[in-house]
Protein backbone atom coordinates (compact mmCIF):
# COMPACT_ATOMS: atom_id res chain seq x y z
CA UNK A 1 0.00 0.00 0.00
CA UNK A 2 3.04 2.17 0.63
CA UNK A 3 4.09 1.35 -2.59
CA UNK A 4 0.92 3.04 -4.62
CA UNK A 5 1.39 6.07 -1.99
CA UNK A 6 4.85 6.63 -3.11
CA UNK A 7 3.87 6.35 -6.98
CA UNK A 8 1.24 8.55 -6.52
CA UNK A 9 3.72 11.40 -5.03
CA UNK A 10 6.16 10.81 -7.71
CA UNK A 11 3.49 11.35 -10.17
CA UNK A 12 2.52 14.38 -8.52
CA UNK A 13 5.93 15.90 -8.31
CA UNK A 14 6.25 15.31 -11.81
CA UNK A 15 3.27 16.91 -12.86
CA UNK A 16 4.16 19.88 -11.05
CA UNK A 17 7.79 20.15 -12.28
CA UNK A 18 6.18 20.31 -15.65
CA UNK A 19 4.14 23.36 -14.64
CA UNK A 20 7.80 25.12 -13.18
CA UNK A 21 10.30 24.32 -16.26
CA UNK A 22 12.99 23.07 -14.64
CA UNK A 23 12.88 19.45 -14.71
CA UNK A 24 13.86 19.31 -10.86
CA UNK A 25 11.92 17.83 -8.29
CA UNK A 26 10.79 20.62 -5.50
CA UNK A 27 10.94 20.43 -2.07
CA UNK A 28 7.73 20.15 -0.80
CA UNK A 29 7.90 23.25 1.54
CA UNK A 30 6.69 26.48 -0.14
CA UNK A 31 9.17 28.83 -1.19
CA UNK A 32 8.61 32.53 -3.41
CA UNK A 33 10.24 30.58 -6.90
CA UNK A 34 7.10 27.54 -6.73
CA UNK A 35 4.46 29.84 -5.29
CA UNK A 36 5.56 31.97 -8.88
CA UNK A 37 5.81 29.00 -11.05
CA UNK A 38 2.47 27.73 -9.64
CA UNK A 39 0.38 31.57 -10.23
CA UNK A 40 1.93 31.93 -13.40
CA UNK A 41 1.01 28.33 -13.92
CA UNK A 42 -2.75 28.65 -12.71
CA UNK A 43 -2.88 32.22 -14.23
CA UNK A 44 -2.27 30.37 -18.07
CA UNK A 45 -4.27 27.69 -17.33
CA UNK A 46 -7.27 29.89 -16.33
CA UNK A 47 -6.45 32.16 -19.15
CA UNK A 48 -6.59 29.02 -21.23
CA UNK A 49 -9.66 27.85 -20.29
CA UNK A 50 -11.28 31.77 -20.77
CA UNK A 51 -10.14 31.95 -24.45
CA UNK A 52 -12.88 31.41 -26.84
CA UNK A 53 -10.53 30.20 -29.68
CA UNK A 54 -9.81 26.34 -28.96
CA UNK A 55 -7.33 26.20 -31.88
CA UNK A 56 -4.01 25.03 -31.72
CA UNK A 57 -2.11 28.59 -31.99
CA UNK A 58 -3.34 29.71 -28.86
CA UNK A 59 -1.07 27.20 -26.69
CA UNK A 60 2.55 29.45 -28.50
CA UNK A 61 1.33 31.88 -26.24
CA UNK A 62 0.91 29.71 -22.87
CA UNK A 63 4.33 27.89 -22.90
CA UNK A 64 3.56 25.58 -19.45
CA UNK A 65 -0.19 24.61 -20.95
CA UNK A 66 1.42 23.72 -24.46
CA UNK A 67 3.99 22.07 -22.46
CA UNK A 68 1.83 19.89 -20.57
CA UNK A 69 -0.68 19.57 -23.24
CA UNK A 70 2.25 17.94 -25.06
CA UNK A 71 2.93 15.64 -22.50
CA UNK A 72 -0.10 14.33 -21.52
CA UNK A 73 -2.43 14.57 -24.54
CA UNK A 74 -0.65 11.86 -26.39
CA UNK A 75 -2.23 9.51 -28.65
CA UNK A 76 -1.62 5.85 -27.74
CA UNK A 77 -0.50 3.02 -30.83
CA UNK A 78 -3.14 0.63 -31.97
CA UNK A 79 -1.87 -2.86 -33.27
CA UNK A 80 -5.56 -3.85 -34.59
CA UNK A 81 -4.60 -2.45 -38.57
CA UNK A 82 -0.75 -4.91 -37.96
CA UNK A 83 -3.18 -7.98 -36.48
CA UNK A 84 -5.68 -6.78 -39.50
CA UNK A 85 -2.99 -7.33 -41.95
CA UNK A 86 -1.47 -10.53 -40.78
CA UNK A 87 -4.74 -11.72 -40.47
CA UNK A 88 -5.34 -11.02 -44.35
CA UNK A 89 -1.95 -12.69 -45.09
CA UNK A 90 -3.28 -15.77 -43.20
CA UNK A 91 -5.87 -16.05 -45.79
CA UNK A 92 -3.89 -15.54 -48.85
CA UNK A 93 -1.32 -17.90 -48.05
CA UNK A 94 -3.64 -21.17 -48.39
CA UNK A 95 -1.90 -24.92 -48.20
CA UNK A 96 -3.12 -24.81 -52.22
CA UNK A 97 -1.20 -21.53 -52.36
CA UNK A 98 2.57 -22.94 -50.80
CA UNK A 99 4.45 -21.37 -53.91
CA UNK A 100 3.67 -18.00 -53.94
CA UNK A 101 7.02 -15.78 -54.16
CA UNK A 102 7.16 -13.40 -51.96
CA UNK A 103 6.72 -10.50 -54.59
CA UNK A 104 3.60 -12.34 -55.95
CA UNK A 105 2.31 -12.93 -52.30
CA UNK A 106 2.95 -9.37 -51.62
CA UNK A 107 1.24 -8.22 -54.34
CA UNK A 108 -2.11 -10.18 -53.64
CA UNK A 109 -1.79 -8.78 -50.23
CA UNK A 110 -1.67 -5.17 -51.39
CA UNK A 111 -4.69 -5.68 -53.39
CA UNK A 112 -6.64 -7.62 -50.87
CA UNK A 113 -6.03 -4.80 -48.69
CA UNK A 114 -6.63 -1.59 -50.96
CA UNK A 115 -10.14 -3.28 -51.69
CA UNK A 116 -11.57 -3.03 -47.70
Amino acid sequence: MSNESDDSECSDHEFYDILSGDGYVHDVRPSKSNAKSTNLASVQALSYFDTKKKDFNILDMLPIVKKVFLKYNTTLPSSAPVERLFSSGSQILTPRRNRLTDKTFEMLLCCRCLKK
